[in-house]
């Protein structure tokens, strides 16, 4: 596949989700890896440090990325166990109905499995922290699926490898795990804090990311951003975009993809 940019997207629920979303675009060439933005979503044509604004902005954006490879961290789907629906789509249709909003959700959730929170299996093999309803992501989970993938491919305006087939016109969409990425190259450590400590591990992954991307940053303002950031925001959104440059140096990991997974529960790409 010949994508001509790379967009890392670190998604947030919160009501001022337009200070949380933070988005990295990449762009590669024989020379390596350019850092082209880091930015929030706030800044997008519509968008505002509320939710619903910069929901509907980001999706808006997400449409205008036709040449685009895009991933975003939240979880694309449910331990299939928690699904009723015959298909994926159907899953998405039904979903603003029967999740009345991020509490009731949740609630729902807890009360099919009271004994412990399930994970899909692809969250067990990527070793994903979380279920995709844990207290810490279920706000994530609820409106990345109700206010971003359900209206985008029930309209038919992208393509969410291995739920459906890459059609080459639509922008891509896949679901990342900056975590999981981290742990696979040997570079996990905590970066999302206040300390001294968070903000050198921060450091030590973007070296890491330069080393191993050839990563050459357009404004020096982008590298303080990720740094300096304590929640880790900027960092997430620039490590999901180097998984997709990863990604499609090697595609046959997505075609691959189609096969594993479950058509219910989805793929982690890390």
């Amino acid at each position: 596949m010949n994508f001509q940019k790379f967009i890392g997207i670190d998604f947030s629920g919160a009501k001022d989700a337009g200070r949380h979303i933070w988005m990295t675009q990449l762009t590669t060439s024989t020379r390596g890896t350019r850092v082209a933005s880091v930015f929030p979503a706030r800044v997008l044509s519509g968008a505002s440090v509320q939710l619903n604004p910069t929901l509907i902005a980001l999706r808006e954006f997400i449409c205008e990325q036709k040449a685009g490879l895009i991933g975003m961290d939240f979880p694309f789907s449910l331990p299939k166990q928690l699904i009723k629906e015959s298909s994926w789509k159907l899953f998405l249709k039904s979903f603003p109905h029967h999740y009345l909003s991020p509490r009731n959700f949740r609630m729902k959730c807890r009360e099919a499995s009271p004994e412990k929170e399930l994970k899909r299996v692809c969250d067990k093999e990527a070793k994903a922290p979380f279920s995709p309803y844990n207290l810490r992501v279920y706000r994530q989970t609820y409106y990345g699926i109700k206010e971003i993938l359900a209206p985008l491919v029930l309209e038919g305006k992208i393509s969410v490898p291995p739920f459906m087939p890459v059609q080459p016109s639509l922008p891509v969409v896949l679901e990342t795990c900056p975590a999981s990425y981290l742990k696979k190259i040997g570079s996990y450590f905590p970066y999302k804090g206040n300390n001294h400590r968070e903000k050198t591990h921060r450091k030590l992954i973007l070296k890491t990311l330069v080393e191993r991307f050839s990563l050459h940053f357009q404004s020096t303002e982008d590298e303080v951003k990720i740094i300096d950031s304590p929640g880790g925001d900027p960092l997430d959104s620039l490590i999901a975009a180097c998984i997709l440059v990863e990604i499609s140096r090697n595609w046959k990991l997505v075609e691959e993809s189609f096969d594993k997974h479950d058509p219910l529960e989805g793929w982690v790409y890390f």
